[in-house]
């Protein structure tokens, strides 16, 4: 699992798209990423939904 935190929603969906993960959006999409629901490092399966909250 990819550390997005800090990054702008578009690129942390890049990231999580390129590990094979899917990406739910909460809150701004147009801000950065303050949250993330797997932890950053965790092994996590593919196909996995990771959501996002940015602001």
């Amino acid at each position: 699992m990819p550390d997005v935190s800090g990054k702008s929603a578009d690129f942390a969906r890049q990231m999580l798209a390129a590990a094979g993960l899917n990406c739910v959006v909460e809150g701004d999409g147009n801000g950065l990423v303050q949250a993330q629901s797997e932890a950053a490092g965790s092994s996590v399966q593919r196909g996995t939904i990771v959501t996002i909250t940015c602001g």
